[in-house]
């Protein structure tokens, strides 16, 4: 089937240029094979535009919309860092302490930064770690148990077993561990599971009504359907018997079907460093919250979007500029979806975007450079 992007011109604002943006995603899904793509976009608070493209389901050709649930994998982290910076407003944590100030003198295994690392190193990469959602290892583990929940102790097991991999402290390292850890924290200190800290201090007061943090609540339905491309494809194909109908051909890629798969051990790999399943409507309103709705001391988003090591990247947010603008950001990549969102303070604009394949080629990044010039200019922020 091919994933023809069809305009709905009712569903539009009358201001935004639907031609240009058509445009941009069809030649986007078509060079990098994507089958379905979501978009919603926002200006101020108002709520977000919606649109999706192409198929949920290669097999069914059931067509992608903006009521699918998907996956938005690390765009979970900076909402865990507003949670946990909401506990250090409360004084419950802080910053600057050890860890095992919560999680006792156990919880680091063999690592040698074990006693010296802090949520401010956690939620800024910069406690050394390995990026465990990179590891091969990681996905023989999975392939094994596809159908049984990995909990949090495990990752922190598994990811602290490896000596560092960049200087503490001193050098940024990408690493999904440090927010799962965070999430041991919170649960720690306040007796209560995770998921439900993050609705009560993050989804709640936004209006969140369509997101959800695994395992310990789940959406209504589950989500799209979503493709494993390139060196996935290999590991999934290499390291389990892929289900009958499981394996596509879509515009000269190879696929496979994650939904073939059961999902528990999927489902939760990420938990709150990556595990949050969401409508798209919902994320440029959340990802606009974190900074805009109150949750969160002047002083502890100063934190946050505080270049660390790494200028270009806060707790737990990417900061950068775009034109001439501050934008905060954060990408996810979960089997089997790619996720980007995006906030510009200056501008009031959001941006989200989710395409139903892991990892696109080229990445979704590519069509936000090419969607945001043209919604600035559709909406007269351009300068």
């Amino acid at each position: 089937p091919e994933a023809t992007p069809e305009p709905e011109p009712e569903d539009h604002p009358s201001g935004l240029d639907i031609a240009a943006i058509e445009a941009a995603v069809a030649d986007y899904m078509d060079t990098a094979g994507i089958p379905g793509l979501l978009l919603a976009v926002a200006l101020g608070g108002e709520d977000p535009w919606t649109f999706a493209w192409g198929v949920s389901d290669l097999a069914t050709e059931e067509p992608m919309t903006p009521g699918h649930y998907v996956r938005i994998g690390s765009v979970t982290k900076p909402v865990t860092t507003v949670a946990v910076l909401s506990m250090v407003d409360e004084g419950l944590v802080d910053l600057d302490a050890p860890v095992t100030a919560y999680l006792g003198d156990d919880w680091y295994g063999p690592y040698e930064h074990g006693p010296d690392i802090t949520l401010r190193h956690l939620m800024g990469h910069t406690a050394g770690f390995v990026e465990y959602a990179f590891d091969p290892g990681f996905f023989i583990l999975g392939s094994g148990r596809l159908n049984v929940p990995i909990v949090p102790e495990e990752i922190v097991r598994f990811t602290t077993r490896y000596g560092p991999v960049a200087e503490f402290e001193t050098q940024y390292n990408y690493s999904t561990a440090g927010h799962v850890i965070a999430g041991m924290i919170i649960e720690a200190v306040t007796g209560n599971p995770a998921h439900v800290e993050i609705r009560n201090r993050v989804l709640d007061p936004l209006g969140l009504e369509n997101t959800y943090l695994p395992p310990g609540e789940l959406p209504p339905e589950p989500v799209a359907n979503s493709y494993n491309g390139g060196l996935l494809y290999s590991a999934f194909t290499s390291l389990t018997n892929p289900p009958d109908g499981s394996l596509h051909v879509f515009k000269g890629n190879d696929y496979l079907s994650t939904n073939s798969y059961p999902q528990e051990f999927l489902q939760t790999a990420g938990w709150t460093g990556g595990g949050i399943e969401t409508l798209i409507g919902d994320v440029p309103t959340m990802f606009r919250g974190l900074f805009t709705g109150g949750l969160i001391s002047d002083e502890s988003l100063a934190e946050m979007t505080a270049g660390g090591v790494n200028p270009g990247y806060g707790l737990g947010v990417g900061i950068d500029d775009i034109d001439g603008h501050l934008v905060y950001s954060h990408g996810g990549g979960t089997p089997a979806f790619r996720t980007r969102a995006l906030y510009f303070p200056e501008l009031d604009l959001s941006i989200a975007v989710n395409a139903n394949v892991l990892p696109p080629d080229p990445d979704a990044q590519e069509l936000v450079d090419a969607l945001i010039p043209i919604v600035m200019k559709s909406w007269g922020l351009s300068n």
